[in-house]
């Protein structure tokens, strides 16, 4: 049976199993014809919904309650080996995946996605020398799928990005050769976030000390403040959980305003970073869909 084409792989702490879409011409663990179901439809929908009881249809719902169950993805394999013992020795390696959080990933032309779940394997019973047939069903709690590639911008404390010069902690004067570090241009505290998925993206922000005195970053749905200072030990803000934390440490406590940014489907958000002292801070995100 030729293949669909497909890549898939499945990747967790010390493992890795790859099926090749293409036709199986050699040995290996491959996509089957029967391709994979679940992956581009979107999950079953959770929406309660009201009946009108004096007339037609249902109660009208908001935006924000349409949401989606966890996502159940079932790959159909099948194994070619040169013996049976071949053949044994690709089953073991796909049920090694058993008991792991994996990293499903999957691509199909230029669409390179991924999300994370937990994995059932099953193959049929019929016997045969040099192939085995069967299924991998990955169920991911978390229903999106993210972009293999993430996107990254980078800013900068505004007192890291003002310009002039320095003439020494006691004004002893200018030190040659003047080195008058990085340009301007690339130096900046307000950054674009861009989504080009059709489920909101939720940003992860790294910052960098030293900031003093805590920090805030506003954008054009609200903003996330922090009281706490920054030095060492990066802080790390997650907008799909809502917290802060240091070294895995939950520093939530010190957060001042909870506005976490969010890019919108197919949109973009402007971010801005006002922080005092020489740190910066890493955002990233992916396009996301469901």
């Amino acid at each position: 049976m030729a293949g669909n084409g497909r890549q898939v792989w499945l990747t967790w702490d010390g493992g890795e199993i790859y099926f090749r879409g293409d036709h199986p011409e050699n040995t290996g663990n491959f996509v089957s014809g029967d391709g994979i179901e679940g992956w581009d439809s979107s999950p079953d929908a959770k929406v309660s919904m009201t009946e009108m009881q004096t007339g037609d249809g249902a109660h009208a719902i908001a935006e924000s309650d349409v949401l989606y169950s966890a996502r159940t993805v079932t790959i159909n394999i099948h194994g070619h080996g040169v013996d049976r013992a071949d053949v044994v020795s690709l089953m073991r390696q796909v049920n090694a995946a058993c008991h792991h959080l994996v990293r499903l990933r999957i691509v199909d032309a230029d669409d390179d996605t991924y999300c994370y779940g937990y994995v059932q394997p099953g193959f049929e019973a019929e016997w045969d020398e040099v192939i085995h047939t069967g299924d991998i069903t990955v169920v991911c709690p978390d229903p999106r799928r993210l972009s293999t590639e993430a996107k990254r911008i980078q800013l900068m404390a505004p007192t890291a990005v003002s310009g002039g010069l320095f003439y020494g902690e006691n004004g002893e004067g200018l030190e040659y050769d003047l080195n008058y570090g990085a340009s301007p241009s690339t130096l900046q505290n307000v950054g674009t976030l861009i989504n080009n998925g059709n489920s909101p993206a939720y940003p992860v922000i790294t910052v960098n000390g030293p900031i003093q005195g805590g920090f805030r970053i506003d954008w054009n749905g609200g903003s996330v403040a922090y009281s706490g200072a920054v030095s060492g030990v990066p802080l790390t803000l997650d907008s799909l959980t809502r917290t802060a934390s240091i070294a895995e440490l939950d520093q939530s406590r010190l957060l001042t305003s909870r506005g976490f940014p969010i890019v919108p489907a197919g949109g973009a958000i402007s971010v801005n970073f006002q922080g005092v002292g020489t740190g910066w801070c890493d955002v990233e995100w992916h396009d996301t869909y469901i």
